[in-house]
């Protein structure tokens, strides 16, 4: 994680078996996307930011890198009341 002023930037890695492959998606990369990942990939853009999927195809590991802009990109979020 790094706190920066203008964006909030956090990586988690890991070396398990990696993720699935097939064609594009709309994460921007070749892995197979499911309903958490894309649900991730969409909160980060409702408050501005972006999740981004890393992986080499063949190789063990995988990085989800997401930024989050400390102004929320302009948008006010209030989360659901559970």
């Amino acid at each position: 994680m790094s706190d920066r002023p203008d964006a909030l930037y956090v990586s988690v890695l890991d070396d398990g078996r990696g993720l699935g492959w097939r064609g594009s998606n709309d994460a921007g990369s070749d892995v197979v996307v499911g309903v958490g990942i894309a649900g991730m990939i969409g909160r980060a853009a409702e408050l501005g930011g972006m999740l981004r999927l890393q992986a080499q195809k063949g190789r063990n590991g995988t990085a989800v890198v997401a930024c989050l802009p400390r102004d929320g990109g302009g948008r006010s979020f209030i989360p659901p009341v559970m």
